[in-house]
């Protein structure tokens, strides 16, 4: 029961991450990467065009711009060095960098860096994601570098940090066939197989799918269709969706200050030390006695004491001086065995306290606690309505293991891709160059104007283009007339111009950047 509660709570977590904005944001940025890619035009254009005889190139001045912006950001690759905080720890900082550089030559680093930073630029941010691959090095695990699809992530529409640290949860959803979750997550088999997806499939928002009006959002399966989903027996699988979701949790623990008594060996030399120290007292005292006795003898031999005060004074200097040997002991084993008792810092779970405080010896050594809570990482992989597993990362993660790469931040998990500013510009070129050429090719092929009957149409469709062709009219009837389109204004070079300038300027790349003499 727990656990349909919470595929049922994953489920409200997709759709209020999934909303309208974030609906809008990818179909925006997935028509960008189109246009960086050259799929420009959707097939109702591509359809209207051909009907009225225009062309249906398009010049991409948007491709170059990304692939200069690529270059500017991985000419070299990231390097990893740690610091030492002092000169002691230069050696261990020396390891971390070895291992951090073993680790990202081992995910194959750059090429994923060089595809994040890809994504940013075409489609507003990039991933990459730092995840443990625990069946590598046979059994023994390996931290891998990986970078996920930026439209399979959804961040909480709340978080306004930059790199989504005050995030309540990060969901990494995919449609996968079940037979591939399965090799995935081979211990997790039956609960794959007994998974069920109520939701509708949708995977990415794109225009080249469709042909209805653009202002429609459409849903296109570029990463996975139903009718690819086949088994290695060549049977149709069943599509899946599969979440993993990191969530940040509060976790309650107690800064635990203890004293360690000393043991038997070291109360043995506590006594042995003490007991020096009470002889060199002892010592000390019976030459003071002696001295004291010294005096007063004198005194009663001049007669300035009374035999009788004499003994009294003597009595109590000796009582005295047995009663300082006996606060003098207690108070040297005392602090000898303070010195011996340690003072230990412990960082336990408020779990973990509470069932030490059942323990009388612990609880008597206890000197201090202080509560504090601390951000923990909980991760939580979901197949249709089935819970696979959820367990909380070690202690020492406490942020999201998902670094972002945003082209340009607008302070909400929805960042401005470069490509976004250039459509319309790149749309203006095309509609320029069409409208060129096929005025260029009205001119060439003219049109001609005649009375019904008065030719063979066939004839003349067929050759009226053909240089030196004989094209025969009825006798007796009117010439067919050429209809030559009108001269187009020169405007429109200018318009090819200015938008190229235009572009140049939105993107920050000119031509020169690009070996343009």
């Amino acid at each position: 029961m727990a656990k349909n509660k919470k595929a049922d709570q994953i489920r409200q977590l997709y759709n209020l991450a999934n909303s309208f904005t974030r609906q809008q944001w990818q179909k925006i940025n997935q028509k960008g990467y189109e246009f960086a890619h050259d799929e420009q035009l959707s097939q109702s254009e591509k359809d209207s065009l051909e009907e009225q005889g225009m062309p249906t190139f398009t010049i991409n001045r948007i491709l170059p711009v990304v692939e200069m912006l690529n270059f500017y950001a991985t000419a070299n690759n990231p390097r990893w060095q740690a610091i030492g905080v002092e000169g002691s720890d230069t050696d261990v900082a020396a390891v971390l960098s070895d291992l951090t550089d073993y680790v990202w030559h081992n995910s194959n680093g750059s090429t994923l860096y060089n595809n994040a930073i890809n994504d940013s630029v075409t489609k507003g941010i990039g991933y990459l994601l730092v995840t443990i691959d625990r069946d590598a090095d046979n059994g023994l695990g390996e931290v891998v570098v990986q970078q996920p699809e930026p439209f399979d992530i959804y961040i909480d529409p709340k978080s306004r940090d930059m790199l989504f640290r005050d995030a309540s949860f990060i969901m990494i959803r995919k449609v996968l066939p079940k037979t591939h979750l399965m090799k995935v997550f081979p211990d997790h088999k039956r609960k794959i197989a007994q998974s069920s997806s109520n939701e509708q499939v949708q995977n990415t928002y794109s225009i080249r799918a469709s042909g209805d009006n653009d202002q429609k959002l459409y849903t296109y399966n570029d990463d996975m269709d139903a009718s690819l989903s086949i088994t290695p027996a060549g049977e149709m699988d069943q599509l899946v969706e599969f979440f993993e979701v990191y969530e940040k949790i509060k976790i309650s623990y107690i800064s635990l200050f203890y004293r360690i008594p000393p043991d038997e060996e070291q109360l043995r030399a506590i006594k042995e030390q003490a007991s020096v120290q009470l002889k060199e007292m002892e010592a000390e005292m019976q030459v003071s006695l002696l001295e004291q006795d010294q005096q007063m003898q004198q005194a009663v031999q001049s007669g300035d004491m009374l035999p009788e005060r004499y003994e009294l004074e003597m009595k109590k200097a000796q009582e005295m001086m047995a009663q300082q040997l006996q606060v003098a002991e207690q108070e040297i084993m005392s602090q000898l065995q303070a010195e011996a008792s340690k003072i230990e810092n412990e960082v336990v779970t408020e779990k973990e306290f509470k069932i030490l405080m059942k323990d009388p010896q612990i609880a008597k050594n206890v000197v201090d606690q202080v509560q504090f809570y601390s951000n923990r990482i909980k991760q939580t992989c979901l197949a249709g309505d089935k819970v696979l597993y959820d367990q909380t990362l070690p202690d020492t993660i406490t942020e999201y293991p998902l670094v972002p790469f945003h082209f340009k931040w607008t302070g909400t998990p929805f960042p401005i891709s470069a490509v976004s500013p250039l459509i319309g510009k790149q749309q203006e070129i095309n509609k320029a160059h069409q409208l060129m050429v096929h005025n260029a090719s009205l001119g060439s092929s003219l049109r001609w104007m005649y009375e019904e009957g008065s030719i063979d149409a066939e004839l003349w469709e067929k050759y009226s283009s053909s240089p030196g062709a004989l094209l025969p009219i009825r006798p007796g009837v009117e010439r067919p007339t050429p209809v030559i389109p009108a001269p187009l204004s020169s405007a429109f070079f200018q318009v090819v111009q200015e938008g190229k300038s235009d572009m140049e300027y939105l993107a920050g790349i000119y031509s020169s950047m690009m070996g343009d003499s």
